[in-house]
């Protein structure tokens, strides 16, 4: 029995080693070559003289058969659908099935939007028009839910104005318990059902309003813009059209900037840059930039910045963990060994037989001189956009700019806001908390879209010595620890329940993780926003 468990604690040691790698070998190479660039070049402040497009250029005509020819294949995949009514003639089962789970679906938006505007207008109502006491909280109610994990709401103690002791709980819980029995809190109860009763926190209610009804807003806007939107007149072609077209598959072009630059022996050199993007806001004719040139071949050019070295260190930092936790729980061991022999076989097996597939098709001794052709094809293919093309192209990018940016700073406050309050609740979790040290029991499995989440469900005693058992809040898609091993845990001495396993450094590390990655896209908004502001055509 050891045995087949040593196996398949590896077997999940081996999938974080594998993914870690994967993460730790992209990163490691972006920033290896974030490196050499800086050691291997000089620094040079070029001018942009041309913009290079991917795919082919189009004349006016080609633009106008290529619209038409999208709406005839639109117009035939149309043609080819049934009807809703030769559905229910042909399949009036499964055509019924799927028409009742779609107007399911339909009508969740507008039902989270009723509770939303339910939870605000009851909280707001009571706090208008209820009578407000100080209650006790006497007992904090939990609830476990395999998929939301623990959940918890207080229970109060108090009296209306005739004196009567009510005990009720509130019907709004939270994943994070921060009320603690003995705590005093303000309430507001209704004065004709006095034991309907909102506490006096207004985000704690309104907080889940706002997120319900704007969520839900978003999806009952998208079904009303389907519903009842402008169809598309497919008769009859005007500028306006085809200009929205074009600007839909420009979207899909990639740029490349064409630098012209001295060299420090006074010769003048126009070379591609190394990187293509879909924006062409910092690529315009006549900008400057700051560009790194290798000495030995001056047509290998790359803009100066620091893109590779954050997108490396973004890849880096999870795969180092991956990895150290993968190492840290293979089982070195007669189970253990039997699959790190079973997973080196499979793999080389799959390499051995990818390898020879490709060797059909292309012959050993070609496979470099390909892959060299194939990259100096792609580099030089595309085509010089003209200046009119430039300010097409400019005027859809700037459009989709306004649209997009605003977007990009909300979600980027959202993070690093998130990211704080998280890190304060942990900080302000462990400034009052108690050490103990506990066993893992179990690892318990969460479904999850994406498979299994697995939580470790740890076994301690408080400072009264009684035993007490929680499950971590932090899972992973690989079960991290095993039964019978032995961690740290901080609990609070109030409610010994509320309770993780204590890792040192690593506990604060999402919340951190989160306000980066927040200030990399708060970062990547600004600069969006500082060129759709001072570019010019």
């Amino acid at each position: 029995m050891n045995t087949v468990f040593d196996a398949m604690q590896t077997f999940n040691a081996i999938g974080l080693l594998i993914g870690g790698l994967i993460m730790f070998a992209i990163g490691f190479a972006m920033i290896a070559d974030w490196v050499l660039w800086r050691v291997k070049s000089y620094n040079v402040t070029a001018r942009v003289a041309a913009v290079r497009a991917t795919g082919k250029r189009r004349s006016e005509e080609e633009w106008k058969k290529h619209y038409q020819d999208e709406l005839a294949a639109e117009a035939a995949k149309e043609k080819s659908q049934q009807s809703l009514k030769e559905s229910f003639r042909e399949k009036p089962i499964a055509t019924g099935f799927v028409c009742l789970l779609l107007s399911l679906f339909a009508t969740m938006p507008f039902a989270f939007f009723g509770f939303g505007a339910y939870t605000a207008y009851d909280f707001l109502s009571l706090q208008a028009n209820g009578v407000k006491v100080l209650g006790t909280v006497v007992d904090v109610e939990e609830s476990y839910d395999s998929e939301n994990g623990y959940t918890y709401a207080p229970v109060m103690s108090y009296q209306d104005s005739s004196g009567y002791t009510y005990r009720e709980t509130d019907r709004i819980g939270s994943g994070s318990n921060k009320i603690s029995t003995g705590q005093k809190l303000f309430l507001y109860y209704d004065r004709d059902d006095p034991s309907h009763f909102v506490l006096d926190r207004f985000w704690r209610y309104m907080g889940l309003a706002f997120a319900f009804m704007g969520i839900s807003s978003v999806f009952i806007g998208l079904f009303a813009l389907g519903l009842f939107g402008i169809k598309k007149d497919d008769q009859g072609m005007t500028s306006r059209k085809l200009d929205a077209h074009k600007r839909k598959h420009y979207a899909n072009q990639m740029y490349t900037a064409i630098y012209e630059f001295v060299t420090p022996q006074g010769e003048t050199v126009q070379a591609p840059g190394s990187i293509s993007s879909s924006s062409i806001a910092d690529k315009l004719p006549g900008s400057k930039a700051k560009i790194m040139v290798r000495p030995d071949k001056p047509e290998k050019v790359q803009r100066k910045n620091l893109l590779f070295l954050i997108i490396g260190l973004v890849f880096v930092t999870p795969g180092a963990v991956m990895l150290y936790f993968g190492f840290a729980n293979m089982a070195f061991t007669l189970g253990g060994f039997a699959m790190i022999g079973v997973a080196i076989a499979y793999f080389g097996f799959k390499v051995f037989k990818a390898l020879r597939k490709f060797e059909r098709v292309v012959p050993r001794e070609d496979w470099v001189k390909q892959i060299k052709e194939r990259t100096a094809k792609e580099i030089e293919s595309g085509y010089v956009l003209t200046s009119e093309e430039i300010r097409d192209r400019y005027r859809a990018h700037q459009s989709a700019m306004r649209f997009s940016v605003p977007i990009i700073f909300v979600i980027a406050m959202g993070m690093m806001y998130g990211g704080h309050y998280w890190n304060n609740n942990i900080n302000e979790f462990m400034a009052t908390a108690l050490p103990s040290q506990g066993e893992i029991v179990e690892m318990r499995g969460r479904s999850s879209d994406d498979g299994y989440v697995y939580h470790a469900v740890v076994s301690f005693k408080d400072d009264s010595g009684k035993a007490v058992k929680f499950e971590d809040n932090v899972g992973s898609s690989h079960p991290l620890k095993k039964r019978g091993d032995i961690v740290d845990v901080l609990y609070n001495p109030a409610r010994p329940k509320d309770a993780m396993i204590d890792r040192g450094i690593f506990n604060s590390l999402p919340a951190l993780g989160l306000m980066g990655l927040g200030f990399l896209f708060f970062v990547n908004g600004f600069y969006l926003w500082r060129k759709q502001r001072t570019a010019r055509v």
